[in-house]
């Protein structure tokens, strides 16, 4: 009989790319800290993950697109540093629970843990595949479809501010356009689409095998309206106190802000937010 062809996972760059993937993607260092969790493209997580790409990173995470084998569509991981998510986690129960129509919203659909060193956890929270953030394409986007994707922003605020909640870290870097869906695209199609994963190894000082991985680049060709409000980290409900440590981001923070004092922190200084996006960016 014959053998099947091997999975496609992506290559590993010589060494004069080796800078340009460390330049784009987390710090590497981190993985020996026991910060991030070391991932292989074409692995298996929770048995039924197989991670195809990187969608990016942050400081208290790392986003990898991955085939749901149970489900036959695609999903995002967001596999959280150690002790980090369990406030997300709770403010999106609350959102989903309470929200009429979260359509709008990028909330996860289910919650695993994925074992860490010296007996933590790493907790990883299934989202639906959204595509990039409007901070980094707005700038090549028609002036017709960014008034657009004000109006969108608009009525995803509006279901969130109905519901009595605060995003609280309202941003450009936070709102997501639709993404072509990629649910019963084999992984060759992926990277025809995508490109191959490009990525170096992680080391031997670590907590399993691992890879760094540049994040992908995703072709405006595959992006269109509706765009999903995201990452409520930070959001709490409107009324309740509020960490004063924790600021609206500064670019659009409403002047009485500053002092963030728990009446002052709601919805309406909230749309001051909105409108420095609209102004700002779309």
């Amino acid at each position: 009989m014959a053998s099947q062809p091997s999975l496609d996972r992506g290559y590993f760059v010589d060494s004069d790319d080796e800078c340009e993937i460390e330049s784009e993607a987390e710090p590497r260092e981190r993985y020996a800290e026991g910060s991030y969790y070391p991932v292989q493209i074409g692995e298996i997580l929770h048995s039924r993950y197989r991670i195809e790409h990187k969608l990016g990173w942050g400081g208290y995470s790392t986003v990898w697109l991955a085939h749901d084998a149970q489900q036959a569509k695609k999903v995002a991981l967001k596999i959280m540093t150690p002790g980090q998510g369990q406030a997300e986690h709770q403010i999106q129960r609350q959102i989903y629970n309470a929200v009429q129509d979260s359509s709008k919203l990028v909330l996860f659909q289910s919650v695993f843990f994925l074992p860490g060193s010296s007996g933590y956890e790493h907790m990883v929270l299934v989202y639906p595949v959204r595509g990039p953030n409007l901070r980094d394409t707005l700038y090549k986007t028609p002036a017709a479809l960014r008034m657009a994707a004000a109006k969108h922003l608009l009525l995803a605020l509006k279901s969130l501010h109905d519901a009595g909640f605060v995003h609280k870290d309202l941003s450009s870097g936070n709102v997501m356009w639709h993404i072509q869906t990629m649910d019963h695209w084999p992984t060759e199609k992926i990277y025809q689409q995508l490109g191959r994963p490009r990525k170096l190894l992680l080391g031997e000082a670590h907590l399993k095998p691992g890879e760094l991985v540049e994040p992908m680049q995703m072709p405006a060709s595959m992006t269109s309206l509706p765009v999903y409000l995201g990452d409520f980290g930070l959001s709490f409900r409107n009324g309740n106190h509020v960490d004063p440590t924790v600021q609206f981001p500064l670019p659009f923070c409403a002047p009485e802000s500053s002092r963030c004092s728990p009446e002052l922190c709601d919805r309406y200084v909230e749309l001051y937010g909105y409108v420095s996006i609209s102004l700002s960016r779309l």
